[in-house]
């Protein structure tokens, strides 16, 4: 018996020695894991547009293109994003305020495992929420011009691809997507289809857990209501992003 714990206690050092080793922090971040984008961000939109459909019988309809103030928050498989602009349009007397925001839930279903420096294909499914609309104070030339809030709540699928490295992740998406619009949430329900997709690029380990980020995101949708279609659109916007990681 004494033989016995003699060696035991001779060779317990090493053995948990060995435990704590493949524990170690170290050693985890070596090995590949499964790809987590959390982020913050700013940027602009440089080109949106928001137009009426060919079967718009709106009076005075809202023409804009223009530039817009972009932001985003991203936490894994969800995204939060908003564009937001001012400025005027023609044959409108007073600014129209342009607004496009809402939030995104991703399921993603890699098709091989997590893999550094390996090229990663993936299908996506997608639950997405988001209004777009145009709005301008009353005026007398105005007069009988409703602002615009289309509201859509839709689901989508899509592929995408995924690559990560030790300094590096990226990962690039494009959804297609129907949804059931709304002209501000009330009864008038129309229909709306569209593409949405993004590319991001974080540099997670810059300064220890802080690191860069940066995201480009599309979206084309067209929404049309059958019977009323002052308020059936199309939408385009392209954004680029940069914030930090967490």
């Amino acid at each position: 018996m004494m033989l016995l714990s003699s060696a035991f206690s001779l060779f317990a050092p090493e053995i948990v020695a060995q435990v704590l080793g493949e524990a170690s922090s170290d050693d985890i971040r070596e090995q590949p894991r499964e790809m987590s984008f959390r982020s913050i961000e700013v940027g602009i939109t440089p080109y949106a547009t928001l137009q009426p459909l060919s079967d718009n019988n709106a009076r005075l309809p809202f023409v804009i293109t223009r530039a817009t103030f972009s932001a985003l928050a991203r936490l894994d498989n969800t995204m939060l994003y908003i564009d937001y602009s001012v400025g005027n349009i023609p044959n409108f007397p007073d600014a129209v305020t342009m607004v496009s925001g809402g939030v995104r839930f991703d399921f993603d279903f890699f098709l091989i495992p997590p893999a550094s420096d390996v090229l990663r294909p993936l299908i996506c499914f997608t639950s997405v929420a988001d209004i777009v609309s145009a709005s301008t104070p009353p005026s007398p030339q105005t007069t009988n011009v409703s602002n615009l809030n289309i509201a859509t709540i839709g689901v989508g699928a899509g592929l995408g691809l995924a690559y990560q490295s030790k300094q590096w992740i990226t990962q690039a998406k494009a959804e297609g997507f129907v949804a059931v619009a709304s002209q501000g949430f009330s009864p008038v329900v129309g229909f709306s289809s569209g593409l949405i997709g993004d590319v991001t690029v974080h540099f997670p380990y810059l300064l220890n857990k802080i690191g860069l980020a940066f995201t480009y995101r599309f979206r084309t949708s067209a929404s049309r209501f059958a019977n009323n279609t002052q308020f059936s659109y199309s939408f385009l916007s392209h954004t680029i992003t940069a914030g930090i990681t967490f």
